[in-house]
């Protein structure tokens, strides 16, 4: 039924996705497994963002639905997600932006998801981030790597933002991460976190890392090996 919406919707039809959006997974669990129902709704946001005319209060739903700590992290994580796409399709380039007080909301709201460290929000905003950085007004790669580079070293948070941590400082050029990469490449935490650590080791080390990356490589964990 998303996909058959079409790309002029009325606005008496916009109000009843909001309303769908904006409600919660309790309402359904009866029906629906919980990434199912998100699903549905990540459906939603995307068949909004195709409309011929973007809707003029989509951005103000999608930011809503981040702030709103009542709704599972799953489906805050999703509207994260839309940030960068909802952007990129109100404005087609960063000095459009530039003077338009939502443009400052969803950097600000970006800049609020990086602290979420215990769940995969923080990782999330990293990649949406670094996807408009130097093309938007007030995000920079630099800002991207630095908090990055934060991220990465930080033990207290979670794994799952910490993976995407150190793969950013990887691909935005960050030895100062080093030093955590290569700790956490062989007493990391989940296995997911020694294989970012391992791989960002074997992008951004120098000869002194050979001797580690030939132990890792030789070591008995399957899933670290390959990537050694």
């Amino acid at each position: 039924a998303v996909h058959s919406l079409g790309r002029e919707l009325s606005r008496k039809e916009l109000d009843g996705l909001y309303a769908f959006l904006a409600g919660k997974y309790e309402d359904y669990k009866g029906e629906l497994q919980l990434l199912e129902f998100e699903s549905i709704r990540n459906d939603t946001l995307d068949a909004l963002l195709r409309q011929q005319d973007l809707p003029p209060d989509l951005g103000e739903q999608i930011l809503k639905m981040y702030q709103d700590r009542e709704q599972n992290e799953v489906w805050r994580d999703y509207c994260v997600q839309h940030f960068g796409p909802y952007a990129k399709a109100k404005w087609k380039d960063g000095a459009r932006a530039r003077s338009d007080p939502e443009w400052a909301e969803i950097t600000n709201a970006y800049w609020q998801a990086t602290t979420e460290t215990a769940t995969t929000i923080a990782g999330t905003a990293l990649i949406g981030m670094n996807s408009l950085a130097d093309q938007y007004p007030g995000l920079t790669k630099d800002q991207v790597a630095d908090r990055s580079l934060q991220l990465a070293g930080d033990d207290a948070c979670g794994d799952a933002s910490r993976v995407t941590a150190f793969r950013m400082c990887a691909q935005l050029g960050r030895p100062e991460v080093l030093p955590s990469a290569r700790v956490v490449a062989q007493t990391g935490g989940s296995i997911h976190l020694r294989m970012a650590a391992t791989a960002t080791v074997g992008d951004l080390g120098d000869k002194t890392d050979v001797e580690l990356i030939q132990s890792l490589a030789a070591g008995s964990e399957a899933r670290i090996k390959p990537i050694a």
